[in-house]
């Protein structure tokens, strides 16, 4: 049975909290729009209709699974289908549903449900924004808040936050002797003032920082990578996922600044990355590498390959125009997907990556190309090695199924599988960070001044 239409782009890993993202793609990547409004919602309120959704589901599965022989489809199928047609509702359907792909066991693919047709009149709404300060942050008994993350373009950054900070007192009220209900609640409700004073430990050294709260749209910024140098002619860039449209551009224009401030040598944080979309990571790699990066195999054959270009053209006397151009294509050399950044940047020097047991898909792939290609070095923890993409189908009433379509390898045919292994094994903390220390980064430094020793402090 062939589902009604399938999407692009491929993705590495979808967490779910990014699942209501996909969903809205989905809907608005709908090229049969007309077709699914014919579908009726209520298709499963019949038990005829809840056998056609189920073995529909079930031969999608069977058709698409990156493994065929991942499980017996047959026997997954008869553990479920006696509870699927007895459904009372779409709601407990659903959750029959849900618990049946869940049981794969495989963290991609993933039952999202129905998705009311929208045809060409949806429009994403704007992120929702709340009045905040833009800190992520924890609390150390006896010293106070610790800042672990100051988020991109917030009032906590123009006022000149930063990572490591501790804040021991916040409009006058001190905090380093309070619980921790306490101090995370006064962080909380000042956020809502006019004005924040906050005393911050910064080494050894306390400054006095005024913040003025304004309206952040959290889940906008909090996926934004940010860059800055952190030590003489070594760049450090953050990127938190590969998961929205544009983070290809605009990793390539911080390192451009990066570059442009003297960087020769770069950290590249990508602890806790969850993964994304598959053109926005070889967009970035293309950054360290060109040509071909990485391929797929679904049931043992080849099913794509990945790689990047930078393409030339000649606008007119002595001007000409620059283009990084991300290709997804079959073995027989045809286009799946293409994605392009303008004004592409090219690093060359050392680069030293740092990961977390959490990373995982388009968050392993990237250091494991990076070591593979450049020999870049890798610090941190060892990944899962979860590096299937997946790809959306809809059923026979307008729920969409996430089926994990190929396993992710070298452009050489080594395996991923196996998650990331660190040359330097190394983890962060928050005691270490209240003392201005975040060994990763140390070790990372390290590696690229070549120093017989690990420096103590980075802040």
């Amino acid at each position: 049975m062939m589902p009604t239409h399938t999407t692009n782009p491929f993705r590495l890993k979808l967490p779910l909290r990014f699942l209501a993202i996909l969903v809205l793609l989905l809907a608005t990547l709908s090229v049969f729009a007309t077709a699914r409004a014919q579908l009726a919602s209520d298709m499963v309120t019949t038990e005829e209709g809840r056998e056609e959704v189920f073995e529909a589901l079930v031969d999608l599965f069977k058709d698409n699974y990156w493994d065929e022989d991942f499980l017996d489809w047959d026997e997954w199928a008869d553990d479920f289908r006696d509870r699927a047609l007895r459904a009372k509702d779409r709601d407990a359907f659903e959750r029959i549903l849900t618990r049946m792909v869940n049981e794969l066991d495989d963290e991609h693919s993933n039952f999202i449900g129905y998705v009311p047709d929208v045809g060409n009149s949806f429009v994403a709404p704007e992120p929702p924004s709340r009045v905040g300060i833009g800190i992520e942050y924890d609390y150390f008994d006896k010293k106070g808040i610790v800042i672990s993350r100051v988020l991109p373009t917030t009032p906590a950054e123009v006022a000149g936050l930063r990572r490591g900070d501790v804040v021991i007192n916040i409009n006058g009220e001190d905090i380093t002797d309070v619980s921790r209900g306490k101090a995370t609640g006064l962080v909380r409700d000042s956020s809502q003032d006019e004005e924040v004073k906050v005393k911050v430990l910064r080494q050894n050294e306390q400054l006095d920082i005024v913040i003025e709260p304004g309206p952040i749209r959290f889940g906008e910024v909090r996926d934004l990578a940010r860059a800055y140098m952190i030590e003489k002619e070594i760049g450090y860039i953050y990127i938190p996922t590969f998961n929205e449209t544009g983070v290809g551009q605009r990793v390539h224009n911080l390192i451009g600044e990066l570059q442009e401030q003297g960087a020769t040598s770069l950290i590249m944080d990508l602890r806790d990355n969850p993964g994304g979309i598959l053109s926005e990571l070889g967009l970035v790699l293309g950054i360290f590498t060109q040509g071909k990066w990485a391929q797929a195999i679904s049931r043992s054959e080849l099913a794509w390959i990945s790689r990047y270009e930078i393409l030339e053209t000649q606008l007119g006397e002595g001007e000409r125009l620059l283009r990084g151009r991300q290709y997804l294509e079959t073995p027989e050399g045809e286009t799946i997907n293409v994605a392009t950044v303008q004004n592409p940047v090219e690093f060359n020097g050392p680069v030293s990556i740092l990961v977390t047991q959490q990373n995982s898909s388009a968050g392993e792939i990237a250091p494991l190309v990076l070591k593979d290609l450049k020999g870049a070095t890798v610090i941190g923890e060892i990944t899962n090695g979860n590096v299937e993409s997946i790809r959306g189908f809809d059923l026979p009433d307008g729920s969409v199924v996430l089926i994990a379509m190929a396993n992710m390898e070298s452009s050489t045919g080594g395996s991923f599988n196996k998650g990331v292994m660190p040359d330097t094994f190394a983890t962060a903390s928050i005691e270490d960070l209240a003392r201005g220390y975040d060994e990763p980064v140390a070790e990372a430094l390290k590696a690229l001044q070549e120093l017989p020793f690990t420096p103590r402090k980075f802040f």
